[in-house]
């Protein structure tokens, strides 16, 4: 199991061991998170950072032997990309996110849709479309897309919050470069089965994020039931990063080498 850490998830003041290393400087939390063993890192953040910051995190990356995960292609808090309004300009749109993948060297881009408040059908055929152009245009970058299901519960006002809604978007988009994210709190909100998912959709899996519920903290902290995710990621021979989009549960130094314990835990688990 190669586990991912985070340089935060809602806020990049909060990456995963903002206590341990005192400081929320990415390029800090990667060198600590290398030396605690992780495979790579995620950042929602990612757009939200200059061109020096993203060259410097991927040369980072790089001297480590890490790997990039998924980075969304709109930071937390800026307006939604409108992917179900008719002939969005996908090109511009993604042009961003592009550049920023190969100045990290990789990563994968995730997308969430959101409801414009017209027909529901209408915005599906919108988001199809414009999907289709989206995916078209990272795979010709040598990148992908990643669509992931969001819990109203946590972002009010999306519009795809279930996995096999984004399947059938996947499969009516038809380009394997549109892949589906697992994240566990948003799909646990929605009351699915994580481990379920994870088999179903396996062919068109891009991402597993992992988080216990509620609160999204460290495994074995929360309600959710681990064993059957990770017999799952085992049985469909997943080899990508897992990433750890998770909060310790407890406050402090400690609490964040508790959070560490736990992650190790649960790959040695898998």
């Amino acid at each position: 199991m190669r586990l991912a850490g985070h340089l935060g998830v809602a806020s990049m003041a909060a990456p995963m061991f903002a206590q341990s290393v005192g400081s929320a400087d990415p390029l800090l939390q990667i060198d600590y998170m290398a030396a605690c063993g992780f495979a790579g890192i995620a950042d929602n953040h990612l757009l939200a950072r200059d061109a020096a910051t993203q060259a410097a995190i991927g040369a980072a990356l790089a001297r480590y032997g890490m790997e990039m995960g998924s980075f969304t292609l709109v930071p937390p808090g800026a307006a939604p990309f409108p992917w179900t309004h008719p002939s969005a300009d996908v090109a511009a749109g993604l042009s961003p996110a592009l550049a920023a993948a190969k100045r990290v060297g990789g990563g994968l881009i995730i997308v969430a849709i959101h409801d414009n408040g017209a027909d529901p059908g209408d915005q599906h055929r919108a988001a199809c479309e414009n999907l289709g152009r989206a995916a078209a245009c990272a795979a010709a970058a040598g990148r992908a897309l990643g669509l992931e299901p969001v819990s109203a519960q946590r972002v009010p006002g999306v519009l795809v919050q279930w996995a096999a809604q984004a399947a059938l978007m996947i499969e009516a988009c038809g380009n394997t470069a549109l892949k589906l994210v697992v994240d566990c709190c948003h799909l646990s909100l929605g009351g699915e089965d994580i481990g379920g998912s994870i088999r179903k959709y396996a062919p068109m899996l891009g991402a597993v994020q992992i988080a216990d519920m509620p609160g999204r903290v460290e495994p074995g902290a929360g309600v959710l039931e681990f064993t059957a995710i990770t017999d799952a990621l085992h049985d469909i021979g997943w080899a990508g990063l897992v990433e750890a989009e998770c909060f310790a549960s407890r406050s402090g130094v400690a609490g964040e080498a508790a959070m560490l314990a736990a992650l190790n835990r649960f790959k040695s688990a898998a």
